[in-house]
């Protein structure tokens, strides 16, 4: 581990902060206190360390500091404007100074996806989910025969507005399904690749709404293909092709 060196903070000099992410307060007699930090269960994204500071000019009144936040100001300086603070290692309590870094927000949620491959508890992992995998592709097979939404959450005995989110790409969006076998929709006109201004396959599908379903934009997703970003738009809300599961 690399040598701990400590710095008093600009706007509390009798607080100090080390760059092993520690806090100390300047007692009498050149003794110091380590102060623990408690964690901020009311912040949005959870698990941060914080202390509560006083509020300088506010006679009486405090202010909580998330410990991350005093650790990067204090050595590197106020976090850029339209950046935020990022745990390299996703540990939310490292606050080492070399597991920080200012990121913007995109970067942090792309650092959390594709790297730390963190993700909240979805699908059936959910505490209330009525629904299976296994029932999706049943689902979004329906609906692409032309099911009414009505009738579908009818048999599987949930709100019309899941079956909805599901059949637009809004939930479910992790499951992978199998291509779908018909080609002609339940109205009997061409569709899909036999259209003939198709600039897409059935098998470009899945990979569209898979590629969305992992992070990535519509825009970008567009580029790739060389289709406008409504019509990748379209694709993964399951607005068109969707007989292709």
């Amino acid at each position: 581990m690399s040598e701990e060196i400590w710095q008093s903070l600009p706007t509390h000099p009798i607080y100090e902060v080390s760059t092993h992410g520690r806090l100390r307060r300047l007692l009498p007699n050149n003794r110091y206190r380590i102060i623990r930090g408690s964690l901020d269960r009311t912040h949005p994204d959870g698990g941060y360390l914080s202390i509560t500071l006083p509020n300088n000019g506010c006679k009486g009144r405090r202010k909580d500091r998330n410990i991350h936040q005093i650790v990067f100001e204090t050595f590197c300086g106020a976090v850029p404007l339209g950046k935020e603070i990022n745990h390299k290692d996703s540990i939310k309590t490292n606050n080492q100074l070399n597991n920080l870094e200012a990121v913007t927000r995109r970067e942090n949620l792309l650092h959390a996806i594709h790297i730390l491959k963190v993700h909240r508890a979805r699908g059936e992992k959910q505490a209330f989910a009525k629904l299976k995998e296994k029932d999706i592709p049943v689902i979004l097979s329906l609906y692409g025969k032309g099911e009414k939404q009505k009738r579908i959450a009818e048999r599987f005995s949930v709100d019309i507005s899941s079956i909805h989110s599901i059949v637009h790409g809004k939930t479910w969006r992790h499951i992978t399904v199998p291509l779908g076998v018909d080609t002609l929709q339940h109205d009997g006109k061409l569709k899909g690749s036999r259209h003939n201004l198709a600039k897409l396959t059935e098998n470009d599908i899945p990979l569209i709404r898979s590629f969305y379903a992992e992070g990535q934009s519509c825009s970008m997703i567009a580029i790739q293909y060389k289709v406008s970003q409504s019509a990748i738009h379209l694709i993964v809300t399951r607005q068109r092709w969707r007989h292709v599961l």
